[in-house]
């Protein structure tokens, strides 16, 4: 309950900041680029016959090439993991009225 709570408070802060003042508007247009994705997400998955994205993409790129698209891959999720959870204690932290740690 935390975690909603938390997104509940600060999502419509940021919405705010980054959009302005009807930035409530901005999450149909976000809606409609994450259905885009999830389309494509579930063509990719039919058109590989349920395989692994990892297996398609070994299948029809060379290895040299896919060594660096998974390196910008790690880097990626390490960077939206250590963002998350950053938030999230930061967040938690107001949540809790805590003194920041020195």
């Amino acid at each position: 309950m935390t975690q909603v709570g938390v997104f509940s408070f600060s999502l419509p802060r940021m919405l705010a900041q980054h959009f302005g003042t009807n930035g409530w508007l901005a999450i149909f247009i976000l809606a409609a680029f994450v259905f885009l994705n999830t389309a494509i997400i579930a063509v990719v998955y039919r058109l590989s016959k349920g395989k692994s994205v990892f297996e398609t993409l070994e299948r029809s790129i060379p290895k040299i090439v896919l060594f660096p698209i998974y390196l910008c891959i790690c880097c990626f999720w390490v960077t939206i993991g250590c963002l998350a959870a950053k938030e999230y204690y930061l967040s938690f932290k107001l949540s809790l009225f805590l003194r920041p740690i020195r």
